[in-house]
């Protein structure tokens, strides 16, 4: 068997092998405790998710719940590396952004949830609450990319005058991706977690948080379990592909 063959094969593998093995220990759980309102089997729970595929509903949540973890994270990208991008040539800012971070990485995620869900709407609390958290785990994957530069390179392109452009392209963006495309695969899958948890909190409609909790409170664990395993399969799936640009980024650069 070829190299290539055997990555091919231990790349399914052993995905499968882990699946196969959780679910077979979900399925004794389940035989065990024997009560479909404390703990559905896995047979119970796959008919309640191909109902969630059938209903307009799931689909509308799950549309609401992409849309808000996309927009949420596409403002803390865009102000993380800008901001990466000022602590890199100010020191000044540096100092003065990193109190900054250190508050919002202490912020308590509930207690924001409680506070916003007074001052703003359910549909803008999650988008509010996911970019808080975002935000400074993107800012630092971005600043250690920066700082990762290499500042001899950087020299040697200012002393042979090389145009800013082919800097840019050549030596910045080659050096920072590889370091900060997995923070983003990373972040972008804790984005959605963290949106679906502050949608149950503030009750937002159009959202599987809303449609978690509504299983919740009418006792459906069969459907409760099926919105988690498709909350998980676009959080891998949204990691999957930023792992995949990565890929072929390396690919590219090699």
């Amino acid at each position: 068997m070829s190299s290539a063959a055997k990555k091919i094969l231990s790349a399914i593998l052993y995905p499968l092998l882990t699946v196969g093995v959780l679910f077979a220990v979900w399925q004794i759980v389940a035989v065990s405790v024997d009560n479909y309102f404390l703990f559905p089997t896995v047979r119970d729970t796959f008919r309640s998710f191909g109902a969630c595929l059938a209903s307009g509903a799931f689909w509308a949540g799950v549309g609401g719940t992409l849309l808000r973890s996309l927009i949420a994270f596409a403002i803390a990208l865009i102000l993380a590396i800008a901001a990466a991008l000022g602590a890199k040539f100010s020191l000044v800012f540096r100092k003065i952004l990193r109190p900054a971070v250190a508050i919002l990485r202490a912020f308590p995620t509930l207690a924001v949830v409680l506070i916003l869900a007074v001052w703003v709407s359910p549909q803008i609390v999650p988008v509010i609450v996911a970019f808080l958290v975002s935000f400074p785990v993107l800012y630092s994957g971005f600043s250690g990319a920066f700082d990762g530069v290499d500042e001899q390179l950087v020299e040697m392109s200012k002393l042979y005058r090389v145009r800013r452009r082919d800097t840019v392209t050549k030596l910045w963006i080659p050096s920072i991706l590889p370091v900060a495309l997995p923070t983003v695969g990373s972040t972008l899958s804790l984005t959605v977690k963290l949106m679906i948890a502050a949608e149950i909190m503030s009750s937002t409609a159009n959202s599987l948080g809303a449609l978690m909790q509504g299983a919740n409170v009418f006792f459906d664990m069969g459907e409760l379990f099926a919105l988690t395993i498709a909350a998980v399969l676009i959080a891998v799936a949204l990691e999957g592909i930023v792992a995949l640009i990565t890929k072929r980024f390396t690919r590219w650069r090699a």
